[in-house]
């Protein structure tokens, strides 16, 4: 992958975040369309960086100022914000998967997706290890408690012998 399309890559995944932390939060429409401003200036680059062709995977978000002139009220406006938060946010996403897939192959994906298994498996064993060993300490529990049982009984019949016998 070319440096400039990693680093739009990573841009997106922040910006997505960013999004995220601002559902539902209380701003004004300029810092909605701060953050669609942010997203058209990593398209733009990533115009510079692609072809045509895959250009067309990532996807295009319109200004507020070109999907909505005038609300007629507040609400109306919270609503083309969350609205456009959310289209955003989903463009992000969508732009991140297509870059990330433009280094990736099903081979290097059936590869990760083999070391995943073999690590979730190393971990299955490592649980079941632990609780084999949790379940052989419950067996010996009351083993232990009989033998704590009869060292007590053990102890006070030497006491009661050591008083007889002053």
């Amino acid at each position: 992958m070319k440096p400039e399309l990693y680093s739009c890559m990573k841009m997106l995944e922040s910006l997505e975040k960013n999004c995220q932390m601002t559902i539902g939060e209380k701003f004004g429409l300029r810092v909605a369309q701060e953050l669609v401003n942010q997203y058209s200036n990593v398209r733009r680059i990533l115009h510079r960086n692609l072809s045509e062709e895959q250009l067309k995977f990532i996807p295009f978000v319109l200004s507020l100022d070109e999907s909505s002139r005038h609300f007629p009220s507040e609400i109306d406006a919270i609503i083309v914000r969350g609205t456009k938060i959310q289209e955003l946010r989903s463009a992000c996403q969508m732009s991140v998967s297509f870059l990330r897939s433009l280094d990736g192959s099903l081979e290097k994906e059936l590869e990760e997706m083999g070391k995943e298994l073999k690590f979730r498996e190393k971990e299955i064993d490592w649980k079941e290890k632990f609780v084999e060993k949790m379940l052989q300490g419950i067996k010996d529990l009351p083993e232990l408690q009989r033998s704590k049982i009869v060292e007590g009984i053990k102890k006070s019949h030497r006491e009661i012998e050591k008083h007889s016998k002053k």
